[in-house]
């Protein structure tokens, strides 16, 4: 983002700690496997990764080592997708949060699908825009439930983008944000559409502790 001071005027941090966001709705989330197209979550092997905890999170290191490890270079490799994903999806929640303070509803998903062809960059950045749009790929490599998934979906973000509420008849209830009640929950686009775990909570309130001394 190009912080122009005409289309952006400013950092959205900024914008929306002085409640000066635009009072809309909010359908937004991420994805299972962020990092990987990103090309991971860097950090090196593990004497990088530790030394850069430390660099960035000083007197939190230590619980942001226990909460993504590093014993090994395996370790920290998988830390640094963890690392990405969960930050990523703390960056999703807290939107959700600001707007929902500002009395406007957030609907928070998460999709989880690995598309077929796709294991080894997983549910990567991006991977639920063709679910969304109903758009299989040229090589018609999707299965039922593929089909199944995007036809959810894509029903759900037209009901939203008609009435400002995803829900419908014949779709599992996904359920508005509410800081109080389901924080660390989402509605899951993975094997199946249901409403459940996100983020988890511990690694939320990590990243909460981070970013309010910003």
């Amino acid at each position: 983002m190009i912080v122009d001071g005409w289309m952006v005027p400013e950092d959205q941090s900024i914008t929306f700690k002085g409640g000066r966001q635009h009072a809309v709705d909010l359908l937004i989330g991420s994805n299972r496997d962020e990092g990987t197209f990103f090309g991971g979550g860097g950090g090196g092997n593990a004497e990088q990764f530790t030394s850069q905890a430390q660099q960035r999170y000083g007197d939190l290191a230590a619980e942001y080592l226990r909460l993504y490890p590093a014993g090994t270079n395996e370790e920290a490799a998988a830390s640094g997708l963890a690392r990405q994903r969960d930050e990523i999806g703390w960056h999703m929640r807290t939107w959700a949060q600001l707007q929902t303070k500002a009395g406007k509803k957030a609907y928070l998903y998460y999709f989880t699908r690995v598309a077929p062809g796709q294991e080894a960059r997983g549910a990567t950045h991006t991977a639920e825009l063709p679910y969304m749009f109903g758009n299989p790929p040229a090589n018609n490599s999707w299965v039922a439930m593929d089909r199944e998934l995007s036809d959810r979906m894509s029903s759900y973000w037209a009901n939203f983008a008609a009435t400002g509420d995803p829900n419908g008849r014949g779709l599992p209830v996904w359920q508005q944000y509410d800081t109080s009640k389901n924080d660390a929950k989402a509605m899951v686009f993975g094997d199946k559409a249901e409403f459940g775990g996100h983020i988890d909570a511990p690694r939320l309130a990590f990243f909460d502790k981070v970013y309010a001394r910003q």
